[in-house]
């Protein structure tokens, strides 16, 4: 759900990015942060 919502909002694309960078290094979800949503943000 992260990710759709970072990839519609695309003004708070970096607030959204850093939000999910946050919570993957509390808690790495896998399937909620799979490898082609990383390529995506980045």
């Amino acid at each position: 759900m992260v990710c759709r919502y970072f990839c519609l909002d695309g003004n708070n694309g970096r607030q959204t990015i850093s939000f999910s960078l946050t919570l993957r290094q509390e808690n790495p979800p896998v399937a909620t942060f799979p490898p082609n949503s990383e390529n995506t943000v980045k």
